[in-house]
């Protein structure tokens, strides 16, 4: 379940040990997965989260 992916992958950062690849990112994937993994725990929490991207911010991201 995407659930228990979310989790799972929030402990890895958590503990440092999620890996990121060195390879091209589509920024506004990228986005929206964390918004969908914080929303989640915030509502939980009866937190807000609201995201604010700048236009001028690149659509695609190489990471080494």
């Amino acid at each position: 379940s995407s659930d228990l992916n979310n989790i799972l992958d929030i402990s890895k950062i958590e503990a440092g040990k999620l890996e990121i690849l060195s390879s091209e990112y589509e920024l506004s994937s990228l986005i929206m997965d964390l918004v969908n993994m914080v929303t989640q725990m915030a509502h939980i929490k009866h937190l807000a989260f609201n995201v604010n991207v700048d236009e001028n911010i690149p659509h695609l991201l190489y990471v080494l």
